[in-house]
């Protein structure tokens, strides 16, 4: 039974065709709305979302924190036992670009998810 409305790679619905939109039973959609959403914007649960630095900092220790703002968002679903044996990296994709790597076990699917999130910050020392 699908419980959760399933986002497409631009983060819009996605349309079933029949006038509806898909559903998923996988954590997809909550592990979305973590690494997209603010920490704290929205007062129905202040640890959904994501610590979002702005500070526009370079280099390694720019990396280190964006890696950290998302290892603490994921924590939440791993405290809820709805994803698992989180893995997050960040690597370079070019000039000042960097891709955001995460993998986790989806515990509600029993499969293991790739997530990969194109993050624009600082610049590449």
């Amino acid at each position: 039974m699908a419980w959760d409305l399933l986002f497409d790679d631009d983060g819009d619905l996605t349309d079933d065709g029949a006038g509806g939109y898909v559903t998923t039973e996988t954590a997809a959609s909550m592990v979305r709305h973590q690494e997209h959403d603010t920490l704290g914007a929205w007062a129905g649960d202040p640890t959904a979302g994501r610590r979002k630095d702005g500070s526009g900092l370079a280099g390694k220790l720019a990396m280190e924190r964006e890696a950290q703002s998302y290892r603490e968002c994921y924590a939440v679903l791993e405290h809820a036992g709805v994803i698992a044996d989180v893995q997050v990296t960040i690597d370079k994709d070019g000039d000042n670009r960097f891709v955001v790597v995460s993998t986790m076990t989806d515990l509600l699917h029993l499969d293991v998810a790739d997530v990969a999130v194109l993050e624009e910050f600082g610049e590449v020392a």
